[in-house]
């Protein structure tokens, strides 16, 4: 079993005893996962995209529109590529939404 997915399903197993329950709003729901990878320095899309519960792809897109800023490429001679993301990105990482943004976002971003 892959270590991210076992570090998921013991973070899962004792946040369930937890009687305080995280709220479900998109941000907060992952922060104690990033808590419990802080020993791990960087991750590859791969495992970003396992603990969001999304494709490799997608994760690749958020890298390549500048959402972890300070990505890297780790290029293999033989197996390509690998993107390598530092932890510090992720801490305040919330996942983007989909879609056209609404007037009130565009007017705050200009």
């Amino acid at each position: 079993m892959h270590k991210v997915i076992r570090r998921y399903l013991e973070a899962n197993q004792a946040f369930q005893k937890n009687l305080t329950p995280l709220r479900n709003n998109g941000c907060n729901s992952y922060r104690f996962l990033l808590e419990l990878l802080s020993s791990m320095k960087e991750l590859t899309a791969k495992d970003i995209a396992q603990i969001f519960k999304v494709e490799k792809r997608v994760v690749q897109g958020w890298i390549q529109r500048g959402y972890f800023p300070n990505a890297r490429k780790e290029v293999h001679p033989i197996f390509g590529g690998v993107w390598l993301v530092p932890e510090s990105d992720l801490k305040n990482f919330c996942i983007p939404r989909s879609g056209r943004p609404s007037k009130k976002e565009l007017n705050k971003a200009a």
